[in-house]
């Protein structure tokens, strides 16, 4: 049998075919735009997902210092109230979200202090809310003083006042991202409420006086607390008050 044809056939079409400098440099440079994606992605979400030390450090002022140091640290308490939805002993489901329902607010690192009757809080806002406001309230210009307030209140009708909080920012990419308030109530009788509700109202700049509530949400839950349990949290005896903190009428830049 006569195979002097077997190798006749041309297989250069299955070779692999040499790509010229051009389709290389367009290869690394889609590779490298991956790669920024990436990093960009991670990125954004670890300034979404996480609070600056500064927005939820522990907050004192001197009536917990003086209850702190009469009552001695292995009376004092420091509770975590890490609140979510929830299942009652009975079978019902209670929903409970960290986030008001237009999204503008959300809330955080809820701590109090029984003894000292005082309880603080992390609320974070956006610049879209910011701008919101601009729009609603046709304002000129960026306000350039708080234009919230806040307040709690209690499922009995009690309303708290009464509060000092410090403030920060979290830029991304050289832009302002978020703005942080770290509230600090005082004067709460938690024990004796099922519920806190914390209510945000909108001060007009040009008028201090004016205000509008814009929204609420429920930041602490003793329902909550009766099924899950109470944490307390470790905390180191402070030396003084914390120096940061600022009364909520005083003026302060965003």
């Amino acid at each position: 049998m006569d195979n002097d044809n077997y190798n006749d056939y041309d297989y250069s079409e299955l070779d692999p075919k040499k790509r010229g400098p051009v389709f290389r440099v367009f290869k690394y440079i889609l590779l490298l735009m991956a790669i920024l994606f990436g990093v960009f992605l991670i990125a954004r979400i670890y300034v979404n997902n996480t609070t600056p030390e500064e927005a939820r450090t522990l907050l004192w002022t001197q009536e917990a210092i003086d209850v702190l140091r009469e009552e001695g640290k292995e009376n004092f308490s420091v509770i975590e109230h890490n609140l979510s939805t929830y299942n009652t002993s009975e079978g019902k489901r209670v929903l409970r979200n960290t986030m008001t329902d237009d999204a503008y607010f959300s809330f955080s690192h809820v701590q109090y202090m029984p003894s000292a009757n005082q309880i603080q809080l992390t609320v974070r806002y956006n610049e879209s809310t910011i701008n919101h406001m601009i729009e609603r309230f046709a304002l000129p210009d960026r306000p350039e003083n708080e234009i919230f307030a806040f307040s709690l209140k209690d499922d009995k009708g009690n309303r708290y006042t009464e509060y000092a909080y410090t403030a920060c920012a979290q830029d991304f990419l050289g832009q302002r991202r978020y703005n942080y308030r770290r509230l600090l109530f005082s004067n709460v009788a938690i024990d004796q409420a099922k519920t806190l509700t914390l209510t945000i109202d909108y001060i007009d700049p040009a008028n201090p006086a004016l205000s509008e509530e814009i929204d609420s949400i429920i930041i602490y839950d003793a329902g909550f607390e009766a099924e899950a349990g109470r944490v307390q949290t470790d905390y180191e005896e402070p030396l003084a008050p914390s120096e940061t903190l600022t009364p909520a009428n005083a003026t302060r830049s965003n």
